[in-house]
């Protein structure tokens, strides 16, 4: 159990990494075509639509969000057994496929979610964070 925790941990360290990474990525990339001048920002449609792409490629490889393994057991009885073991090797190979999908897809979703945020609330983020830095005396 404290190898599946020690992965776990592993994993998590990689997600944060790879959304720095992405974000890091994405801003500098906005800066500079706010820079140059652009009006249409096309990282940001490649960020969004690469996204997209990724989420139904990520749904369809892995059979909808369930998380639970196929058995043969839970195939219609009218289908014969080899068949069966076929198509639950089929499923699970393909929900091997799409588990490293989520190590793209969750800090491309999360840098569109930090983007829109400081869109929105940008202006309203840091004036409160001048106000406390006045307040403490920075």
């Amino acid at each position: 159990m404290k190898d599946r925790a020690k992965i776990n941990s592993y994993k998590l360290i990689l997600l944060v990494i790879l959304c720095i990474v992405f974000a890091a990525v994405y801003f500098a990339s906005l800066d500079f075509e706010e820079a140059r001048g652009y009006t249409n920002s096309i990282i940001m449609q490649i960020y969004a639509y690469g996204d997209a792409v990724l989420l139904v490629l990520f749904v369809i490889l892995n059979g909808g969000f369930s998380k639970g393994a196929l058995t043969v057991d839970m195939i219609d009885k009218s289908v014969d057994k080899e068949k069966a073991e076929k198509t639950v090797a089929l499923i699970s190979h393909t929900k091997k496929l799409a588990k490293p999908l989520m190590f793209v897809i969750i800090p491309v979703t999360f840098t569109l979610f930090a983007d829109v945020i400081l869109l929105f609330w940008g202006d309203m983020i840091k004036s409160a964070l001048d106000g406390l830095k006045s307040l403490l005396g920075f």
